[in-house]
C-alpha cells in the first residue's frame, strides 16, 4: 500500500530492513526508505552503535533507496534542553562517522516543531513540523514573538432552534438546568466527532458579536448551545457555528481538559470533512 501511494518508509529495526528488502525484491522495485536512529527518545529506532552497519545494509541493497537518516527529540519543548543537546551531539557523531568512513550522507532530519522553532542549528536538510503547521507552539516560550497563529477552524451546523422555559433540564442527566427562558441551538457535532465529553458546559464561541456557550452534557452527535444573546435575525437552522477557532483555540480546550493541544487537534474524527483554504484567496483548495 505504501509503495502504491508513493510514500517513503521509515525503518526502525534491522529486521525491518531485511523485511523491506524482501518486499522490494517481490515487487521488483526500489523502495524509498529513511533510517531512524534512537539517540535518546527510547521509542523507535536503531541503536546508535548500529547506525553505520544498518545504513550500509540499505545502501548495498538493490531494492532499497536510502533517502534519509534521522532521529527524534524527546525534550526540545523545554526551556533547558541538556538532553536535547545530548541527542544532537549523538546525531552529529553519527554524521562524523559517516564522513570519516567516506560514506555518502543521505538527507538528514532531526527537528520536530519544538526544535525547529528553538534552534536553527538542529535543522539539517529537513525539519518535521507537525503541531506548528496548525499554528500552535509546542510551548508558549517557543512563540514569544507571536509568529504562529492558529490556522484551524471546526464548524458545525445548527439543526434545531427552540426556546425553553426556566427550570428546563438540558441533555443527558439534566446536569444543566436553565434559570431563565433560554433559546437553545442544537449543533450537529459531538464526542464521536472529537469534541471531548469532559468539556461539557465549558465551550464558548461567538455568533456575530454575541457570545454563546455550550450547555448540558456533550452527546455523541450533538451539542447544545445557549444562543439567547444572539439577535433572532442573526441565527437560523442551517447556519454554522465555529466550535473551535483562533479565538477559541485548541489550547483553550486543552487547558480545560487537562491535556495538550496535540491531543485535541488529533482527536477530530474522519467523520468531519476537511477543507483547505488558500491563504490568499481564502477559498477551498481541491
Amino acid at each position: 500500500i505504501a509503495t502504491s501511494c508513493k510514500l517513503d518508509l521509515t525503518l526502525v529495526t534491522e529486521e525491518s530492513i531485511a523485511q523491506c528488502d524482501r518486499v522490494g525484491n517481490q515487487l521488483q522495485r526500489s523502495i524509498p526508505v529513511h533510517l531512524n536512529v534512537d539517540t535518546g527518545m527510547s521509542r523507535l529506532g536503531i541503536p546508535v552503535d548500529r547506525a553505520i552497519a544498518c545504513w550500509q545494509a540499505i545502501a548495498s541493497s538493490s531494492h532499497l533507496d536510502g533517502r534519509g537518516l534521522y532521529s527524534h527529540f524527546a525534550t526540545a519543548d523545554e526551556r533547558d534542553r541538556p538532553a536535547t543537546q545530548q541527542q544532537s551531539d549523538r546525531f552529529i557523531r553519527i554524521i562524523q562517522e559517516f564522513q570519516d568512513r567516506q560514506i555518502e550522507l543521505p538527507a538528514l532530519h532531526l527537528s520536530n516543531s519544538a526544535a525547529t522553532l528553538a534552534d536553527p542549528r538542529w535543522h539539517h536538510q529537513f525539519v518535521r513540523v507537525g503541531l506548528a503547521m496548525y499554528g500552535y507552539p509546542p510551548a508558549p516560550h517557543l512563540n514569544a514573538d507571536g509568529t504562529l497563529h492558529p490556522a484551524m477552524t471546526v464548524k458545525a451546523r445548527i439543526i434545531q432552534l427552540k426556546t425553553v422555559p426556566a427550570g428546563t433540564g438540558v441533555s443527558y442527566g439534566h446536569r444543566y438546568t436553565t434559570t431563565l427562558p433560554t433559546r437553545l441551538a442544537t449543533v450537529a457535532i459531538g464526542y464521536a466527532d472529537g469534541v471531548p465529553r469532559c468539556l461539557s458546559g465549558h465551550l464558548r464561541s461567538d455568533i456575530g458579536n454575541a457570545p454563546v456557550h455550550q450547555v448540558g452534557t456533550i452527546t455523541m452527535d450533538q451539542t447544545l448551545w445557549d444562543v439567547s444573546q444572539v439577535p433572532a435575525d442573526d441565527i437560523a437552522v442551517g447556519h454554522s457555528l465555529a466550535i473551535l477557532s483562533p479565538e477559541h483555540s485548541a489550547q483553550e480546550w486543552a487547558d480545560l481538559a487537562g491535556t495538550i493541544s496535540y491531543e485535541i487537534l488529533c482527536g477530530f474524527s474522519a467523520r468531519l470533512p476537511r477543507f483547505y483554504l488558500d491563504s490568499e484567496a481564502r477559498s477551498p483548495v481541491k
